[in-house]
């Protein structure tokens, strides 16, 4: 049986070191608390196809293959998350918290020739309904990575490379404002506390769907 879900999903965006992993947690836990059934899923992950191209991923294993072929995978596993978690979720009235989603694979696999058309047609088939990027200062981030410690192999800590990211990032940014102009993106500092920036999240939810939280 379908349920209503207010909330289908909400995707926090953002380079390493801007606190996604804990704000999505906090945000997870602060929807559930609110009577808003929600899980927390990594764009990618969420089953066992999606975990193994993801941990390939990270851990190098498949930079012997092509730009064009790893865009490919990345996009199938997408597609997976989307088909197998996050509908079947939502068809339940849960809200999905999704750490990361195109915009990342627009960075992450910027180098080949099929990633804008194949994020596109992912961000066709299930576009998000809150998209909310966060920022910070290269210096703030390097010194959140030198505490955190490398996780994996996209992982930097040359603030001239955190730099370059984040710019990168920032461009991604404004071409999803401008390419959806009728969705939910924002771009949100983190220069302060990840409880502040989950409220800032929920206050602009409520703004937008009023009601919805309570």
């Amino acid at each position: 049986m379908t349920r209503s879900c207010k909330i289908p999903s909400i995707v926090i965006e953002g380079t390493d070191g801007t606190g996604k992993s804990t704000v999505t947690k906090l945000l997870t836990e602060r929807l559930n608390a609110s009577g808003i059934p929600a899980i927390l899923v990594r764009s990618i992950g969420g089953t066992t196809y999606a975990e193994e191209i993801r941990d390939r991923l990270v851990t190098g294993n498949l930079n012997s293959l092509s730009s064009n072929t790893r865009a490919t995978l990345v996009s199938s596993a997408f597609f997976e998350t989307i088909d197998s978690v996050i509908k079947p979720k939502n068809a339940e009235g849960v809200c999905v918290v999704l750490d990361r989603y195109c915009d990342s694979m627009r960075l992450y696999q910027k180098d080949s020739y099929l990633t804008e058309n194949l994020a596109n047609s992912i961000e066709e088939y299930y576009p998000p309904t809150y998209t909310f990027f966060l920022d910070a200062e290269p210096e703030l981030i390097q010194a959140r990575m030198s505490v955190r410690g490398s996780q994996d192999t996209m992982d930097t800590h040359d603030v001239e490379e955190i730099a370059t990211r984040r710019k990168q990032y920032l461009d991604i940014h404004h071409n999803s404002v401008k390419r959806n102009p009728n969705r939910n993106i924002v771009l949100m500092s983190t220069d302060k506390s990840p409880e502040q920036i989950v409220e800032d999240i929920l206050s602009f939810i409520h703004s937008k769907q009023e009601g919805a939280l309570q």
